[in-house]
């Protein structure tokens, strides 16, 4: 394409810079504190993290990372170094549990909500998980739950907004959901914010018996 002489060439539109965590955590001050902190988090960053990029590996003391709200589409460079307990990572575009495996000898929390994730695969290994906030993903079969029989401390699971959970609440039918989902998981003590009670005497055949408790901020995100 020909120009008129003397006449400057359109400049080249500048690539913008994909925000990592390595800059989020240098924004917040001096990076080696910042990666020797035990909690860290990025919540909610402007412009919004995309890479869980390899920073995450040098937090080798960080229990609970929050990286919600941002714009990552996967779970990476966690390391088997990190005594991480509790990993927030909801309103994301995450679509699979991998990367998730490193953690599994310590993570007890996982806050997932508000991402795009189909199946559980790969859970199974989060042996010490004991708390699944899940809402507002793509979960839509009972096969999916199963794989989470095998977890013995799961006792809090939040799956409000899933497509399997909206089959029964569009028939009304949230008490069969909840049955179904208590004969598959039966160590549950709480189900979308409901605290699960069973108690059994002598004159009478088990008796579940349900409390509603709001599900907090945390719970929803």
């Amino acid at each position: 394409m020909t120009t008129k002489k003397g006449a400057k060439s359109a400049a080249a539109p500048k690539k913008k810079k994909v925000q990592d965590c390595a800059s989020a955590l240098a924004s917040l001050g001096d990076l080696s504190d910042q990666c020797a902190a035990t909690a860290i988090d990025l919540s909610g960053q402007y412009p919004p993290i995309q890479v869980m990029d390899s920073i995450i590996k040098d937090c080798t003391s960080c229990e609970k990372l929050s990286l919600s709200t941002n714009n990552i589409d996967r779970i990476q460079n966690l390391s088997d170094t990190m005594p991480l307990k509790i990993l927030s990572v909801g309103r994301n575009g995450i679509r699979k549990l991998d990367g998730i495996q490193p953690v599994a000898g310590t993570l007890e929390q996982l806050w997932i909500s508000y991402n795009a994730i189909e199946r559980l695969e790969g859970i199974e290994c989060l042996q010490k998980l004991n708390v699944l906030y899940m809402s507002n993903n793509k979960i839509s079969d009972w096969q999916e739950i199963d794989r989470l029989s095998c977890l013995p401390h799961l006792s809090d699971v939040l799956f409000i907004g899933n497509p399997l959970y909206k089959r029964y609440q569009k028939k009304n039918n949230l008490a069969e959901y909840t049955q179904e989902m208590m004969k598959r998981l039966p160590h549950l003590k709480k189900l979308d914010g409901t605290i699960l009670q069973a108690s059994l005497t002598d004159e009478e055949d088990e008796e579940e018996t349900m409390v509603m408790t709001p599900p907090t901020k945390a719970e929803k995100d």
